[in-house]
């Protein structure tokens, strides 16, 4: 039902998910109660809509001035599919975002002009509440491999309601799962994430943990006689621990491109980690912002061409893959060993087809070492059924249907539908 179709009773908790209940991506979820609203998430799709009128969810009062019953978006985590459209908030709507999450994202639309440039949020921290009208939303740290991942517990008009956002169980901080399974208490509703449900387990086309990816890491650069190259998201910032602690046990310099590592200092690690390399299109960048204090301050740790072609085999690399052309010139790439960690699939795309190329003509060895940001089918099982939840709705997966058979207490909802956490409406019963 739309937003005129039903209206939710001034004294329960209702719900409405307008994206997410068949999709991976492009989360948007709305909260009712006692004539006031909040929204957590504001994503941007995976698969852009056919028609751009179903870009923006059908949010009173988020992409225009509304009648001031809605008090906030909360940001689950800095990744496009959760945060994309946040951009477009109306200026009277407060978003909230943690403060590391905020300034990685800063500094990525300064190297992304096309990227959205996230307005103004208020500080979201670990088991702080956060007071909004009849609203207490209280974050609680998952792993997922960015900065500031929570789920969101949001209490109101006697209800609870927890929405896990994107986690995994096989990160470096299994903890935050035991924290919450521990903690949280009663719930009515779990909305909880089934991006991998369909997968049935461990995925054998990647590593089965975080820890295993720098394991590998560390045995391919000890083993590695000359120069080691690396691909990776810039905003997977686990996976840049894990590299970095690989190439400094292997005696290494680890380094970053200049975006990379704007990022890297921004989340607060430490600065004298790293190397940094600034590729041509960054330097253009600085050149025609005249950003020029950008180089400046990293003044220190740059790290040329000529010192690359000196000494491969001293250093790592940890670059996008726009840059192998101009790191071939420096003969980094000749009989070198290739990091893919990230999806396999990516390499494989048409495009590209360049980078392929470059590699297989400097003789490079590829190998993939990866491990995915969400949970495994048995992690998520586990989680449910550890989670003392009346309800449990799956959201932000593909397989819905797998998730019913799966959930103890799954109840399958439709983009766009209204539901009372209080009074459970017939006929969407949907149990394992």
């Amino acid at each position: 039902m739309g937003s005129r179709d039903w209206c939710p009773m001034e004294r329960v908790l209702a719900i409405r998910i307008h994206r997410g209940t068949h999709e991976v991506g492009g989360t948007c979820i709305e909260l009712a109660a006692d004539g006031e609203r909040i929204v957590l998430d504001a994503g941007m799709p995976m698969t852009p809509p056919r028609r751009c009128s179903d870009l923006l969810p059908d949010v009173p009062g988020l992409w225009a001035e509304g009648d001031g019953s809605l008090r906030g978006l909360f940001i689950s985590h800095p990744h496009p599919d959760h945060y994309g459209l946040a951009d477009l908030v109306d200026d009277d709507v407060p978003i909230f975002m943690g403060p590391r999450a905020q300034a990685v994202l800063r500094e990525s639309s300064f190297f992304i002009p096309w990227a959205p440039a996230f307005p103004p949020a208020l500080p979201l921290e670990h088991r702080v509440p956060v007071e909004l009208g009849p609203f207490t939303v209280t974050p609680w740290r998952v792993d997922h491999g960015a900065e500031d991942c929570f789920a969101l517990l949001v209490e109101a008009a006697g209800s609870r309601v927890l929405y896990s956002g994107d986690w995994r169980g096989h990160g470096p901080h299994p903890e935050t799962v035991e924290e919450i399974v521990a903690n949280v208490g009663r719930l009515d509703t779990l909305l909880v994430e089934g991006t991998r449900i369909e997968i049935g387990g461990d995925d054998h086309h990647i590593s089965p943990t975080e820890a295993a990816v720098e394991q590998a890491c560390v045995e391919l650069i000890a083993a590695a006689r000359r120069g080691v190259v690396a691909f990776a998201s810039a905003q997977n910032f686990d996976r840049l621990d894990s590299l970095q602690r690989a190439a400094h046990a292997a005696g290494r310099e680890f380094v970053l491109d200049l975006y990379a590592a704007s990022l890297w200092i921004a989340s607060g690690r430490p600065r004298d980690a790293i190397r940094v390399f600034a590729t041509r299109p960054q330097r253009r960048r600085i050149y025609e912002t005249e950003a020029f204090e950008r180089t400046r301050a990293v003044r220190d740790l740059r790290i040329f061409p000529e010192e690359i072609a000196e000494r491969p085999e001293e250093l790592v690399l940890c670059l996008r893959t726009s840059a192998v052309h101009e790191i071939e010139d420096t003969g980094v790439l000749l009989d070198a060993d290739v990091i893919w960690s990230m999806w396999e699939g990516y390499l494989q795309g048409e495009s590209m087809a360049s980078t392929r190329q470059v590699l297989r003509r400097n003789g490079a060895r590829v190998s993939f070492i990866h491990t995915s940001g969400h949970a495994t089918a048995t992690d998520l099982e586990a989680f449910v059924r550890r989670v003392d939840a009346r309800e449990v709705v799956p959201i932000h997966t593909r397989s819905p249907h797998i998730c019913a058979g799966t959930f103890p207490g799954a109840r399958l909802r439709t983009d766009g539908e209204w539901w009372d956490v209080a009074r459970e409406p017939e006929g969407h019963a949907c149990t394992a």
